[in-house]
């Protein structure tokens, strides 16, 4: 369970990091 949820979480940082990026992404070229 305790996997899972490190699991989970990992998923859960790395969108949100890929979300950001690609919303200052846009921002840098002016989207």
């Amino acid at each position: 369970m305790k996997y899972v949820t490190s699991f989970t979480n990992t998923s859960f940082s790395i969108f949100i990091e890929g979300g950001i990026y690609a919303h200052q992404t846009r921002i840098n070229k002016g989207v």
